[in-house]
């Protein structure tokens, strides 16, 4: 009997790679992965850094998934999802919890190098937005230590080895770095201590790879109407307080300003301070984010109302949220209506889904 030989699938052979490329970049991202295992073929089309730059260009005012997920609980307290880049109707923070568990966390503590050091971050090597690699951070704990050192331990899938460092800085650390974790963004880290931003640059060479900056918060001396909050947005290193400001009318008064600042080249611009109504009268308001695709759109507690508020940063548009809102275009808003940032102090942790899915460097066998 003569064997029966395997062919590709003429379906797949019936087109050109340009017409593949136009029917995939007008599907989801969860789509065009799983295409991957169908043949060789659609595996390499996937992968080409043409159709990345034509799904990019197609979808560069979409807005992807974000979690803003509670460190100490674990919790998923917002939540924007249902985009159209990737196609999933479950919020991030439900994938990200399933790693969350104990054998997770029993085999996270088996190959911890030091017992000293706990993880501070993740930073990433990104060019031509493919990710090229990664580096973990761990951190010896400076509490209570007045210090122009931070020491660390740093593995780099580059070398697949961890590796010491000491980080020095030009002006003493009081108190070290607060227990907050550090934000990652564009290849820093960012700690917050008491009075000052210390970043560094983990991809930096020559002279500015053992160096930290330290950044002075922009509104040191003044008095805030609440904890000091940082978030990542578009890129940019984003700080939010409510400072005093002398009111322009001349009777000597003072009035609550609603400020929003970005850190750009080592530095602090302005971008909104306004007076929205609902500081006026008592700003009992807890800072949750700003909007990681949309620099505008700043999300609040209400404590009053025990809901999510909203504001616009230069507009000072106000407004109150349901638990789970969907707009016209399909998105999908969801708020832990049963949070309450008062029972203990939060620190939060943003994940956002990327606008392509990148290959990610492999763990050492």
């Amino acid at each position: 009997m003569e064997e029966t030989k395997k062919t590709t699938s003429p379906k797949v052979n019936f087109l050109t790679d340009d017409l593949w490329e136009n029917i995939l970049v007008r599907l989801p991202l969860k789509n065009i992965t799983t295409l991957k295992l169908v043949c060789k073929r659609l595996k390499t089309i996937v992968e080409s850094p043409f159709l990345r730059e034509l799904f990019l260009s197609r979808h560069q005012n979409s807005h992807s998934s974000w979690s803003l997920m509670c460190r100490d609980s674990k919790k998923e307290v917002l939540a924007l999802y249902g985009c159209e880049i990737w196609g999933l109707q479950r919020s991030l923070g439900s994938y990200i919890s399933s790693f969350l568990t104990d054998r997770f966390k029993k085999q996270r503590d088996q190959n911890r190098p030091c017992e000293s050091f706990e993880l501070a971050g993740l930073v990433t090597r990104i060019e031509n937005n493919v990710v090229l690699g990664y580096k973990a951070v761990l951190m010896h704990d400076t509490s209570g230590i007045v210090t122009r050192a931070l020491s660390l331990l740093i593995y780099s899938s580059e070398t697949k080895l961890w590796s010491f460092m000491t980080l020095r800085t030009h002006l003493p650390l009081t108190n070290g770095v607060e227990h907050e974790p550090p934000l990652s963004l564009n290849g820093n880290l960012y700690w917050l201590g008491s009075d000052v931003v210390v970043s560094h640059d983990f991809y930096a060479t020559g002279a500015e790879s053992d160096r930290c900056s330290v950044i002075p918060f922009p509104d040191s001396g003044k008095e805030t109407n609440f904890r000091r909050a940082f978030t990542a947005s578009q890129g940019f290193l984003m700080y939010m307080s409510i400072v005093k400001e002398e009111s322009d009318d001349d009777d000597g008064s003072w009035e609550p300003m609603l400020c929003v600042r970005r850190l750009e080249t080592g530095e602090w611009q302005q971008v909104s301070t306004i007076s929205p109504a609902c500081i006026r009268t008592g700003f009992e308001y807890f800072p949750m984010e700003i909007n990681p695709f949309d620099a505008n759109t700043m999300y609040f507690w209400s404590k009053k109302h025990k809901c999510l508020a909203s504001t616009h940063v230069h507009k000072g548009k106000f407004g109150l949220h349901n638990n789970l809102e969907r707009s016209s275009d399909g998105r999908t808003l969801s708020f832990d209506g049963e949070w309450d940032p008062e029972e203990l102090e939060p620190y939060f942790s943003t994940f956002v889904f990327p606008r392509w899915l990148y290959q990610i460097p492999s763990l050492p066998s």
